[in-house]
């Protein structure tokens, strides 16, 4: 096995990707300056350096194992949460943010049906 060298660096968001040629890792130091080191996918890094996916989305990718969700993905799993938790947002949501149906604009018939059903 080829010793790992440093095949990328990014200054600004403090990261060294590494490679021997067939693994790749990522390299990085935490804010309490614990340093990191996750194996990740060549497709990955090859994702990153074509812009598709950006350096927070491959340090989260190297962290966790999945992409962070997308704004479109976070939006459907709000909306989800907020229709299984009606009750929540009768009581809660909407005396503390007036704007939700702006938001969420496919909430509001849910809600009247809900209103409706009670």
């Amino acid at each position: 096995m080829q010793e790992m060298k440093i095949i990328h660096e990014n200054r600004s968001s403090q990261f060294f990707v590494l490679s021997d040629g067939v693994i790749y890792q990522l390299k990085w130091d935490d804010s309490r300056l614990t340093t990191h080191i996750k194996e990740i996918e060549k497709e990955d890094y090859e994702a990153y350096l074509s812009g598709k996916r950006s350096s927070a989305d491959l340090m989260h990718k190297a962290a966790y194992g999945v992409w962070p969700p997308t704004k479109e993905e976070k939006h459907q799993s709000d909306l989800e949460f907020l229709k299984n938790e009606l009750q929540l947002v009768h009581d809660v949501s909407l005396p503390n943010n007036p704007k939700l149906f702006e938001e969420f604009p496919e909430l509001k018939s849910v809600y009247e049906q809900w209103l409706l059903d009670k």
